[in-house]
């Protein structure tokens, strides 16, 4: 009797570890996107790609005119500053439509510097792109 208890409760929580553990056997469904999501985050990617590589050149062309001001030149500068001796590095999430042609991405931002090469503080952000007119689409606002 009791191993048949065992087994069964074996056999339960196998079963079950399986079951939850595997993609292919849950019944959620990935959630559809359109043109305009992607469109959004290859924006938001090429921004980010610009700014690992201190492009400040290709992120100001990405950036909405009102970002473009003197006054946020100052934060762009911040923002690309390069790490003395050390790397930048970013994670995208999936991001989330605020409006019509407006997404927000949660990302974050790495930087190792040489002066502290173990540890460092990760920077959790959103960057929101907009679709500017016909074919622009635009960091609306910068992390």
């Amino acid at each position: 009797m009791i191993r048949r208890i065992c087994r069964i409760t074996i056999y339960f929580l196998l079963s079950s570890i399986l079951l939850s553990g595997n993609p292919l056997l849950s019944r959620t469904r990935p959630e559809t996107v359109d043109r305009d999501y992607l469109v959004a985050l290859a924006v938001a990617n090429k921004f980010l790609t610009a700014w690992q590589t201190q492009d400040q050149e290709t992120a100001a062309l990405l950036l909405d005119d009102h970002l473009r001001e003197p006054v946020s030149e100052d934060k762009l500068q911040s923002l690309f500053a390069p790490p003395s001796g050390g790397q930048s590095a970013y994670e995208i999430n999936r991001g989330r439509k605020l409006a019509p042609g407006r997404y927000e991405f949660p990302i974050t931002l790495f930087r190792i510097t040489a002066a502290s090469p173990k540890k460092q503080q990760p920077k959790p952000t959103t960057l929101v792109v907009v679709h500017a007119d016909k074919n622009d689409w635009l960091i609306d606002k910068l992390p």
